[in-house]
């Protein structure tokens, strides 16, 4: 890898709050280009990396991700934090994700490529490898489709050894062909070449035991000052989501406290954890963006099968909100312990069979079948 192969806006991360909305789009779209057109020869490495207290464990569930995944993987290797084992698990996929993978960046020691014998969704994935495989105290949390900007694990690490924090995510850069209106903010979108771009701000938030944060209004979430520019400009201020799950990394002990993912669905089991989380820990979230997010026809918000309106989330949605009132009555008994029980998974990972794996660094590798 080169010395210092990164642009140098890709290293100028400003406050989503007070910078150029447009200016920072562009800075966005340059470090996507800058990705796109870097060979990934020449981001690879070739030494394993060290078991220090710097590693950061990342994991990558895969699903016929072949058309994104050497943008996510060039966005991984070209960290400013090298110290990093990458998992990427693919999920039983119908292309040939996992074989390319390997081919084009299985030279790189700090991969683990992993293919499953059968699908079993995200969140056994993550649980599984948080469970068995990581080695990191810190885990860090990638979308197969979407692309980490050169700064981010090390903004996040610093800030989060400065603040204290066990959980943290960051701001987004949002991207999206026309005809996909989830993503749309109050204020519109930029357009270029039919692709259109927004900034997505998640506020940090405090450990609460009320509901509240998932029900404030998206001018709460923004707050009196910035909200006029989210109003007027090209930003994506969430309701009900405490941060966005790809930009999210945290301590390890922290998953294992809280059990992990709900490990028997494969929607939203990213926002019961937070949910979960937010009862008991802060939730910060970096006022930077460090991360583009595609959305695309195929996205689990997107694909009928899965949308927002599907059945599969409205059942689950419907499972959840009944643990949330159990949570709740706990809570007004002033039975915390009983509450925070209520808010623990099991790190269920049952149906994992692996199928092929391949590591450029050492890890107890389970037998395949």
């Amino acid at each position: 890898m080169p010395t210092n192969p990164w642009p140098s806006d890709a290293l100028a991360a400003t406050d989503i709050r007070t910078c150029d909305a447009r200016a920072e789009i562009e800075r966005c779209r340059g470090i996507l280009a800058w990705l796109d057109a870097i060979p990934a020869d020449e981001l690879l490495r070739t030494t394993p990396p060290p078991l220090d207290a710097d590693l950061i464990s990342v994991v990558v569930p895969m699903y016929n991700a072949r058309r994104w995944i050497d943008a996510c993987l060039k966005g991984l290797l070209a960290q400013t934090h090298v110290n990093q084992e990458i998992f990427c698990v693919d999920d039983a996929s119908e292309d040939d994700t996992y074989t390319h993978l390997v081919e084009r960046f299985g030279a790189d020691k700090r991969i683990c490529a992993i293919r499953l014998g059968a699908t079993v969704g995200p969140y056994q994935i993550k649980n599984w490898v948080i469970g068995s495989l990581a080695r990191g105290h810190w885990i860090a949390l990638q979308d197969a489709d979407d692309v980490s900007h050169p700064l981010r694990l090390q903004a996040q690490c610093e800030w989060m050894r400065a603040t204290g924090q066990r959980v943290s995510g960051t701001c987004a850069h949002q991207f999206f062909p026309a005809g996909i209106s989830h993503p749309l903010g109050r204020g519109g979108a930029v357009e270029h070449g039919g692709v259109r771009h927004n900034l997505a701000f998640f506020p940090s938030l405090e450990p609460t035991f009320d509901r509240s944060p998932h029900d404030a209004r998206p001018e709460q979430r923004a707050g009196t000052e910035f909200w006029p520019a989210c109003r007027s400009g090209p930003y994506k201020v969430y309701q009900r989501v405490l941060a966005d799950h790809g930009t999210q990394m945290m301590q390890r002990s922290l998953v294992l406290e809280f059990g992990g993912f709900d490990g028997r669905t494969r929607v939203a089991g990213d926002s019961d954890f937070n949910a979960r989380v937010i009862r008991f820990h802060a939730i910060g979230n970096l006022p930077t963006v460090l991360y583009s997010r595609r959305f695309h026809a195929d996205s689990l918000t997107q694909h009928p099968a899965t949308d927002l309106a599907s059945a599969q989330r409205q059942d689950y949605r419907a499972r959840r909100a009944l643990g949330e009132t159990a949570i709740d009555a706990a809570l007004a008994e002033g039975n915390v312990d009983r509450a925070r029980e209520l808010c623990t998974a099991d790190l269920y990972s049952g149906d994992v069979v692996v199928r092929e794996m391949r590591s450029g660094f050492p890890i107890a590798e389970p037998a395949c079948r």
